[in-house]
């Protein structure tokens, strides 16, 4: 195993031991710094994950952007080799089916897809960041493929203390988060 998948093994464990309690506890001073961040309140279309249990989760935020009237849109993977999702909007929870990677996705048959040029923040996903705003994910490089060709689409995360990790190294096809939302950050 080389440094990044030690570091992505390490955090995604600490990730699950946390119970669901002490993720959504400690998520909640996190999803009120999101929602203040004027990219978010500027923002009609925002992309997000449908976290799987282990993560920060986002049904919350995404019921609070709802609530903003927020468009919000889940990606949905098309194709693995090429490292391509789209997106569809989401409306409600039931709309959502199981991939095959075990990840809830929008119904392609019952969900509208959108041109991802319409997206104004991308709520990005990852297992460990840098202060710089570089990631590890889980290793698919489906986000990095989207953000590369997207580059005008203002990307956020949201983490725990112990995803900061200045072990994280950049690499050429690494795509940057321009904003982060630490836990303990003041800001």
């Amino acid at each position: 195993m080389n440094e990044k998948e030690i570091l992505r093994k390490s955090i995604l464990n600490a990730l699950k031991t946390m119970t669901d309690d002490e993720l959504e506890q400690r998520a909640e001073p996190l999803y009120e710094r999101f929602m203040k961040q004027p990219i978010i309140q500027d923002a009609k279309t925002v992309a997000l994950t449908i976290s799987m249990a282990h993560e920060l989760p986002t049904r919350p935020l995404i019921e609070k952007l709802w609530s903003l009237s927020k468009t919000i849109v889940v990606p949905r993977v098309t194709c693995s080799k090429a490292r391509l999702m789209d997106f569809y909007i989401l409306s409600s929870f039931e709309n959502l089916v199981t991939s095959s990677f075990g990840v809830l996705e929008p119904d392609p048959t019952t969900a509208k897809q959108i041109d991802k040029a319409l997206i104004d923040v991308a709520v990005v996903p990852g297992v460990a960041f840098n202060n710089k705003g570089y990631r590890i994910g889980y290793g698919g490089g489906y986000y990095d493929t989207f953000l590369e060709e997207y580059p005008s689409i203002a990307t956020i995360s949201l983490l725990y203390d112990f995803q900061l990790q200045q072990k994280v190294h950049e690499e050429p096809h690494d795509q940057r988060v321009d904003h982060l939302i630490i836990e303990g950050d003041k800001g």
